[in-house]
């Protein structure tokens, strides 16, 4: 069974770090992102966030995307990576109740 809800999300203060690599980069550039945030001292306050930055066709030997968590007050992180405050947006979100065969039946 599956559930869409709405909602609006507040703006929230991230930590985050730009990648240009290719796409089977992505998952393990996740534990290095979060090795440096802890290297720095910041504590996440959230669960991660990715954004993708699109530029004409897609070329899985080049994606841009931005690897962020939520922290909670003020930072000063140091390159690699910045601060950044995301903006307050409206948010569709799927939960899944049960096993991935059992969706639309019954």
């Amino acid at each position: 069974m599956c559930e869409i809800v709405v909602y609006e999300d507040a703006e929230r203060k991230v930590v985050a770090q730009r990648f240009r690599t290719s796409i089977e980069e992505i998952g393990p550039n996740w534990p290095k992102f979060a090795e440096e945030v802890y290297r720095q001292g910041i504590f996440p306050s959230g669960w991660g966030i990715a954004e993708y930055f699109c530029h004409g066709e897609f070329d899985p030997k080049d994606v841009d995307y931005e690897l962020m968590v939520p922290v909670v007050g003020d930072i000063a992180p140091r390159k690699p990576l910045t601060a950044r405050t995301l903006p307050a947006v409206k948010v569709a979100s799927i939960i899944q109740r049960g096993a991935d065969e059992d969706n639309g039946k019954g």
